[in-house]
């Protein structure tokens, strides 16, 4: 193994070819662990021996990596778990309405007479004193439903493992 670089002469007879076998493989390898030795290697090699990249090459793989780099910016981890957050707020919300509003079929969903939900059909009766449906009583009765439902399935859920815990 060589402790110092390739002299001028050395790379003169290599790319002359007229270095024996034995000298060319202990150049090779040198060249192989010194960079600054590969990159005189690198520089020596003559023209016609070089290849030519074709002329979209560089147009073609500039754009690549504008390309790769705009992809890997958005599916970059943080980004990824801020999205799938996102996703997940609005499908929440989504959910939220839904549950809130209970979306029916009108035919299905219609209050019974005299109620409070009824309020707003029997507004429109002629004759009868002009109410306006407020749709914050609506909502306000919607939710305390459901917070009453959920109120009794949490109750009685937690209920059962107070007993399993006891057992």
């Amino acid at each position: 193994m060589r402790n110092t670089h390739i002299t001028d002469a050395e790379w003169f007879r290599f790319w002359q070819q007229q270095l024996g076998e034995e000298e060319q493989t202990e150049l090779l390898a040198h060249v192989c662990d010194c960079e600054w030795c590969s990159s005189k290697m690198a520089d020596g090699i003559p023209r016609e021996w070089q290849l030519t990249a074709p002329a979209y090459f560089k147009r073609e793989t500039v754009q690549y990596v504008k390309e790769r780099t705009r992809l890997q910016r958005f599916f970059d981890r943080r980004h990824l778990q801020l999205f799938t957050y996102s996703l997940k707020v609005g499908a929440a919300m989504a959910a939220a309405l839904l549950l809130l509003l209970r979306i029916e079929l009108p035919a299905a969903s219609l209050p019974e007479p005299g109620s409070r939900e009824n309020a707003w059909i029997e507004s429109t009766v002629p004759g009868q004193d002009q109410q306006r449906f407020s749709i914050t009583d609506f909502l306000n009765d919607k939710t305390s439903h459901i917070n009453q439902t959920l109120n009794t399935f949490s109750s009685s859920f937690f209920h059962k493992e107070e007993i399993n815990d006891e057992k």
